[in-house]
């Protein structure tokens, strides 16, 4: 676990302790090398989906330049909206 992480407000996603984001543009700054990452290794374009009624997904995707492409899908339960931006 890391270090100084309160263990009931650590996460764990696909195998790794994570403790709760510091708002601090982290989440932004990845995303933002892993797109120039996709551009430098020739894509277009970068193209995501999130659940819907998820005000927190809508707003960080939004906030790092997606837009949504008017597509979605059943999720199974839940509807998926289709997010793109160009590269």
């Amino acid at each position: 676990m890391p270090s100084g992480a309160p263990p009931s407000r650590t996460l764990i996603r696909h195998g790794c302790a994570v403790p709760p984001p510091p708002r601090e543009g982290l989440g932004s700054a990845l995303i933002g090398d892993l797109l120039a990452f996709l551009k430098d290794a020739g894509f277009r374009a970068g193209r995501l989906m999130y659940v819907k009624g998820n005000p927190q997904s809508a707003a960080f995707w939004t906030k790092n330049g997606f837009t949504p492409t008017g597509v979605e899908t059943d999720g199974g339960g839940y509807t998926i909206v289709i997010m793109q931006r160009e590269l």
